[in-house]
């Protein structure tokens, strides 16, 4: 979508705070300097925001003023090695004697080194999450179970909290929804399960998660970079 359609449409919306400079698609820096000088220029009121895939910053970090990093760290390096797959059956197998390991040293350690080299910028967790079926529930934390999904998003929500320059979380997503990409293997079905509901809207146990997270009461602290704290959006 062009970006003087994307202005016409979100201009006076309350809800858009940020300016989206081409997620996630590694351009010539030139390029990106002309875009943000003209979105600027258009509207010098809202931040630019910029989102990371993996942490693959590139040039933009140095253009924007809000850094997005979009990662499944905990649950595709799982996955996509076969492990938590049982393919046809359509159910999901007996979970383990030990319970499923939540480990996130990579996504650390990617987050880590982003801000190690833009202490300036605000970075924002803009998508992260794991699918769980619905209804599966596991003592044991087994991958695609509720009780992984909810654990996985409480980990990296404290995560999140022991770096001050991570300013905000957004878990992906709101509720299951049919995606013909994620092919049946016994647990997707043409459905994207990363939902805190399903497609019915009834919770899983990730709402709750989720919900408890953003209840808390705000930190009086200003975690924002000292140059993003006089912006009109704050």
């Amino acid at each position: 979508m062009p970006l003087n359609q994307v202005w016409r449409d979100g201009w006076t919306h309350r809800r858009a705070g940020f300016w989206p400079d081409e997620p996630e698609k590694s351009l010539i820096r030139n390029r990106c300097r002309e875009l943000a000088a003209h979105v600027r220029q258009e509207d010098s009121s809202r931040l630019i925001s910029y989102a990371a895939l993996y942490g693959n910053v590139g040039p933009l970090a140095d253009i924007v003023d809000v850094l997005g990093v979009n990662s499944y760290y905990g649950w595709y390096d799982k996955i996509w090695g076969g492990k938590g797959l049982q393919a046809g059956t359509g159910t999901p197998k007996e979970p383990p004697v030990e319970r499923e390991p939540i480990d996130l040293a990579q996504m650390r350690a990617m987050l880590d080194k982003i801000l190690a080299q833009k202490t300036d910028l605000a970075l924002l967790l803009t998508e992260f999450g794991a699918d769980s079926v619905p209804g599966f529930l596991s003592k044991t934390r087994d991958l695609w179970s509720e009780n992984y999904h909810a654990d996985l998003l409480n980990a990296i929500f404290q995560l999140a909290k022991n770096r001050p320059q991570i300013t905000g979380t957004f878990p992906f997503c709101f509720s299951d929804y049919r995606d013909p990409s994620k092919s049946p293997n016994g647990y997707w079905n043409e459905l994207n399960l990363k939902g805190v509901v399903d497609c019915n809207r009834n919770r899983k146990m990730a709402f709750n998660t989720v919900a408890k997270e953003y209840h808390r009461p705000a930190q009086a602290k200003n975690t924002l970079p000292k140059s993003k704290r006089n912006h009109p959006e704050f």
